[in-house]
């Protein structure tokens, strides 16, 4: 239920977006980084894990009914293209995480030279936790990684999306 209200305040800044959600975009917050699972801290560096696939994460969109979201980023091809990539989500609230529906890539260059990280994406991110902030409901966070890595001692790093 509180996420409900979180993304329900959700800003809709203007922000460039390649793809659609099929019942619209209501709702945006922009990529800020990486934490290490509790809101208002520094932001750390990607971990080597996403580093290596040098993924960034531009913003995250919902739909109204905050059923489907949107997470966009780009990573470059490996014929120097650049590669944007739209990962298409599905809430569950039973799980309270964020299952993937499927990924849509497009390219400067060709979109076979994004297929192997298009795969990478679509293996490393296909179900999410999700987190919201509570003060001031400004963040959302998904849980990218839960193991052992080189940013976060407690394994647990999250990609960090701001409303603002």
């Amino acid at each position: 239920m509180k996420l409900f209200l979180v993304l329900a305040m959700l800003s809709t800044t203007a922000m460039a977006e390649t793809f659609k959600l099929p019942a619209g975009i209501t709702f945006r917050a922009k990529g800020v980084g990486y934490d290490c699972g509790e809101f208002f801290t520094d932001y750390r560096p990607a971990p080597k894990k996403y580093a290596d696939q040098k993924i960034t994460f531009l913003q995250l969109a919902a739909d109204k009914d905050l059923n489907t979201f949107l997470v966009e980023g780009t990573f470059p091809g490996t014929d120097g293209g650049l590669c944007t990539f739209g990962l298409f989500l599905n809430r569950s609230r039973d799980t309270k995480s964020m299952e993937i529906d499927h990924t849509e890539v497009v390219s400067t260059g060709s979109v076979e030279a994004c297929t192997e990280t298009k795969n990478w994406i679509d293996y490393n991110m296909s179900s999410m936790k999700y987190y919201a902030s509570k003060r001031g409901i400004r963040f959302i966070a998904f849980e990218v990684m839960n193991e052992e890595n080189d940013v976060c001692p407690n394994n647990t790093v999250r990609a960090v999306f701001d409303r603002r």
